[in-house]
């Protein structure tokens, strides 16, 4: 989604669910991230049940903002790409970024932020 130059940053998380693993943390009931592109937030609730990892931009795998996430368990999302706009949609789940690109190949959804350095 991110990169390391360009992160998005915590804006809130379930720090009670939250697993280390070695490819980053596996966020198991709630995580909302964004930057000056937009926003994901992501929830898991009655009628959702979602989980997702975050690798860090930094040493800090939260503290120096997240270069990557990867959202699993979205039930039904809708993808909505309109001038650079990607906006999705699932039960417990929203995220909306400007400057962006989305990808589906079966049930992967891809969202790439771009950036003028990119």
């Amino acid at each position: 989604m991110a990169n390391e130059s360009n992160p998005l940053w915590p804006q809130g998380f379930d720090p009670a669910n939250i697993e280390t693993l070695a490819d980053g943390l596996l966020h198991k009931r709630w995580l909302r991230v964004g930057n000056e592109t937009g926003e994901m937030d992501a929830i898991d609730g009655e009628d959702a049940d979602i989980s997702a990892l975050t690798r860090g931009a930094g040493v800090h795998p939260l503290y120096n903002g997240v270069a990557w996430v990867m959202v699993t368990g979205l039930a039904r999302p809708e993808v909505d790409s309109v001038d650079g706009i990607v906006s999705i949609t699932a039960p417990g789940f929203s995220a909306q970024f400007s400057n962006a690109t989305s990808q589906r190949k079966g049930q992967q959804i891809t969202v790439t932020l771009q950036y003028a350095s990119d």
